[in-house]
């Protein structure tokens, strides 16, 4: 049963990994969002989001205090 619900994953990884993909806002919601779509194989994600990280966000976001003041 395990290799059966592998099987069927590999297919759907390997498409994730051509599609391209575009996040607006890369905040709260949206550096989580990139975050997971790394982690499942994503390849072509491109980012826009004009702010800089602020320490008060570091807390919801994914990133760290070495990343304050960073676009």
């Amino acid at each position: 049963m395990k290799h059966e619900i592998e099987y069927r994953g590999l297919p759907l990884i390997d498409k994730l990994a051509k599609v391209n993909i575009v996040v607006c806002g890369v905040g709260a919601l949206g550096s989580n969002l990139v975050d997971s779509l790394i982690r499942i194989g994503c390849t072509k994600i491109r980012v826009i989001d004009f702010d800089r990280v602020e320490a008060h966000n570091i807390n919801n976001q994914v990133y760290d205090l070495t990343d304050v003041g960073s676009l």
